[in-house]
């Protein structure tokens, strides 16, 4: 029995035991780490085939962080005195963040005004394609000077991604390696891009470089070795097949699906019944493999 709830990376044996043969303990005193690891990153980001990012060069800010949720964090806090405003099926760390004393509210309930921040996964975390109000929050939000956080933490296992970064409201983009690559979850490697530094904890920690050495060298190796398409190019048929065969309608990301009435146990508070199936795309991969 595969657990269909939450989301993760496919747990392919072949990525399992190349990471398991790395040295990375030359890492541990290399601190050159973050700088290189940084610079490889942009690149890895800009050279997907299935994606864009436009005007992402604006971001000049890029720092370190202990996964996404760090950088949440810091969202969280620079703008405590407005209300956040997410889509019902966002990532739920938000809403369990804002249980006592923060103004919150669904996006989906109401209109977007002054003295609101927005949060929105890209992909969007409940549908596995970008949201389709997407371009029209980001032009409500520059009318009315709303700071927005755009979460792009699965954006290694998505297509069809088309955002303009150039908008004057978007005050943080946060990306991630966890729902990459199978292990990557346990390095905590997050990165949050801003326009400008903020002298705020995470610029700080950056700064005299408090960061995970060890982490970032491993990352390093993933990035070097794995085009950010590699999800889609390596596993695409074998989703598609798991999609038609478990009745699920295919997302833009691939380890997610959306099913029917059948799958109504999953559903995380909108009218879609999101799944995870990387769990059931691994164990048809290390099969393959094997023969």
């Amino acid at each position: 029995m595969y657990d269909l709830r939450g989301a993760k990376a496919i747990p392919d044996n072949k990525v399992k035991d190349w990471v398991n043969s790395l040295d990375s303990s030359s890492y541990l005193y290399d601190n050159t780490i973050r700088d290189k690891f940084i610079q490889a990153f942009k690149s890895w980001v800009k050279c997907s085939e299935l994606n864009k990012l436009e005007n992402i060069h604006l971001y000049t800010n890029i720092k370190i962080c202990n996964g996404t949720a760090h950088a949440f964090d810091t969202f969280h806090w620079r703008y405590r005195n407005k209300r956040f405003l997410f889509f019902k099926g966002e990532f739920m760390y938000h809403k369990a963040c804002f249980k006592d004393n923060i103004n919150w509210e669904y996006l989906d309930n109401t209109e977007l005004t002054r003295g609101d921040a927005v949060i929105i996964s890209v992909p969007f975390s409940d549908f596995g394609r970008q949201h389709e109000t997407l371009p029209i929050i980001l032009d409500t939000c520059d009318y009315f000077n709303i700071p927005v956080l755009l979460d792009f933490a699965h954006l290694p296992c998505t297509k069809n991604i088309n955002v303009d970064l150039g908008h004057k409201c978007i005050d943080m983009l946060t990306f991630s390696l966890s729902k990459a690559f199978y292990g990557a979850e346990n390095l905590r490697i997050g990165l949050r891009f801003e326009k400008e530094d903020k002298d705020d904890s995470i610029d700080i920690l950056n700064s005299v470089n408090m960061i995970n050495n060890l982490s970032l060298g491993i990352g390093l190796k993933y990035i070097n070795k794995f085009n950010i398409d590699y999800n889609w190019k390596t596993y695409k048929d074998i989703y598609y097949q798991i999609c038609s065969y478990r009745n699920l309608e295919p997302t833009d990301c691939i380890i997610f699906g959306s099913g029917g009435e059948e799958y109504k146990k999953y559903n995380r508070g909108s009218y879609i019944n999101r799944v995870c199936i990387s769990d059931l795309i691994g164990k048809e991969i290390n099969a393959s493999n094997m023969r």
